[in-house]
């Protein structure tokens, strides 16, 4: 009841500002984009006041609706992570509300830092779990890795692995589910048991996509290392480095299960359609398993893309 009373209030407070501006339409009007497309600006103005969670969260979606500039953009982005760090201390609080969907759906590369810190800081309570998914969102390396941390948490484990169960290949996230599982204290252990099914009934029908019969044709040119298990994650970032699109955590994942699954002497190929250069290139990584864990790893693509690559993969 009070909840209903404060929000009446913020929403009075609202369209009286709106009114002061010029626009007679009510902040719930705004929520379709279509009525005064321009309202960015007081929106953001708006935003930047204390009220409660929900007028907050009701001014964000009417916000982020609209186009906006680099600019403002930024600014509103920013003012989701100044609500969010007041604090997660009760449910449907402004951060909490902020965090799980205005933030999730608007934050960019620049911000996962920041977040990711939001997500392990103890202090902050149970509740900080929703900043997994803004990580889920962005999903480069550093905001995986802080979703790795984040799921080592009995507080975070929950949305944490939520996320990474759909980054990761079934095999990799189920052992994480494992590892949660066997925290004490785990919180929502029943949802973490119920990925861990879902991802096991998966890996009983799932093949891994880039495996093929295929050779590599003529023309292209070659890489080659003897590796361990242990190098692959060098060899991946160097390959991330080079091309900007087709080769990122799940196929590092995907050719770490197959690795997993070989024996002596058998030989596997992968093919992965990558960008390099703007242009669409195939790249081929062909496995040869000398030993338990022990590999020849052989790289075959279009001379330009090889030359960049003997450049950035250091394994020394």
């Amino acid at each position: 009841m009070n909840a209903e009373r404060t929000y009446h209030q913020d929403e009075q407070e609202v369209n009286e500002a709106l009114k002061r501006q010029g626009i007679q339409n009510t902040v719930d009007d705004l929520l379709n984009p279509e009525i005064h497309p321009e309202a960015v600006g007081v929106l953001l103005e708006l935003f930047k006041r204390p009220y409660g969670g929900p007028m907050l969260q009701t001014i964000a979606a009417a916000l982020f609706r609209r186009p906006m500039s680099a600019a403002q953009k930024e600014e509103a982005v920013r003012t989701c992570l100044r609500i969010c760090h007041s604090g997660m201390d009760r449910p449907y609080s402004a951060a909490e509300m902020i965090a799980g969907n205005a933030l999730a759906d608007n934050v960019g590369p620049q911000h996962v830092r920041e977040i990711g810190e939001m997500l392990l800081d103890r202090a902050r309570g149970e509740r900080r779990a929703v900043f997994a998914r803004a990580l889920g969102k962005v999903a480069n390396d550093i905001a995986i890795s802080y979703l790795h941390a984040g799921a080592k948490h009995p507080e975070t484990a929950n949305l944490a692995i939520t996320e990474l169960a759909r980054l990761l290949l079934p095999g990799e996230a189920v052992e994480i589910c494992d590892t949660a599982l066997a925290l004490p204290d785990l919180r929502y252990r029943k949802n973490v048991e119920e990925i861990r099914a879902k991802l096991q009934r998966k890996l009983k029908k799932r093949q891994p996509a880039h495996l093929t019969d295929e050779l590599p044709p003529e023309g292209m040119q070659e890489w080659s290392s003897n590796i361990d298990g242990g190098w692959l994650p060098k060899i991946s970032k160097g390959i991330r480095k080079v091309v900007e699109q087709g080769f990122g955590q799940k196929e590092t994942a995907e050719i770490r299960t197959v690795m997993d699954g070989m024996s002596p002497d058998q030989i596997k190929t992968l093919k992965f359609e990558v960008t390099f250069e703007r242009k669409s290139t195939s790249l081929w990584i062909q496995l040869s398993c000398d030993d338990e864990d022990a590999f020849d790893l052989y790289l075959f693509a279009p001379p330009e893309l090889i030359r960049r690559l003997r450049s950035e993969i250091r394994l020394g």
